[in-house]
This record gives structure tokens, C-alpha cells and sequence, in this order.
């Protein structure tokens, strides 16, 4: 079994990309998938968008993530190198910005936040 498999990951979410606490706009929870050797993080639609899928309206004062902070815990060797395993466990954080070039740098479901 993959390593991430057993990861579900913390998310942070911020409205610019500094990462600073004053634009924290929410949390939320997330997953990990390995698909043809590529690792995908899971989320659902309105946590990217910020915006409620039934009433299209941001939910959370407004503020859209830009950003977030993901955190997880996977397994490490001895060294403190990630590795699949029932090794102890530590925490990582891995920031992510969620446009390049004014596009969403997410993979969306056909039926985009009816799915």
C-alpha cells in the first residue's frame, strides 16, 4: 500500500499567498491519490473556490483562498527520509499556491461542484 494512502492532510487556507495569519480564511481536510506514479491531493470543490456550491456566494467572509498550507504525517526512516512502513510518524507542512498566471492550478471533476 502506498504511504499516502493511510495520509489524510490538514489544510490551512489563505486569501493571499504570504501565508500570513491575518489572511486566514478557513480549514478544511484532505487526502492523498497516486495515479500512473503522479500524487494528487483530494479536496473538495468549495474549499479551492471559496464559494458555496448551491448559492455560488463565497462563504467564507468573502475572502477566497489563494492559498494553503497543507499538513500531513507520513512515516520516516531513522534518518527522518519519508517512507512507506509502519515507522514512526512525523509532521510535515508543504505550502501550495492555488493560481499560476490567473488560473487554478487544480484538476476539477467534469461536473465541477455538482459532483
Amino acid at each position: 500500500m502506498d504511504a499516502y494512502s493511510r495520509t489524510v492532510a490538514r489544510l490551512e487556507l489563505f486569501s493571499d499567498v504570504e501565508f500570513r495569519a491575518e489572511s486566514s480564511c478557513g480549514q478544511a481536510t484532505a487526502f492523498f491519490y497516486r495515479h500512473n506514479g503522479e500524487l494528487f491531493l483530494i479536496t473538495n470543490w468549495h474549499v479551492v473556490t471559496g464559494m458555496d456550491p448551491t448559492t455560488m456566494q463565497p462563504v467564507a467572509n468573502g475572502l477566497a483562498p489563494a492559498a494553503m498550507m497543507i499538513e500531513y504525517k507520513q512515516s520516516v526512516d531513522a534518518n527522518g527520509v519519508p517512507t512507506a512502513g509502519t515507522n514512526p510518524l512525523a509532521n510535515f507542512q508543504m505550502p501550495l499556491v492555488l493560481y499560476k498566471n490567473n488560473a487554478p492550478v487544480w484538476f476539477e471533476h467534469s461536473t465541477r461542484q455538482k459532483c
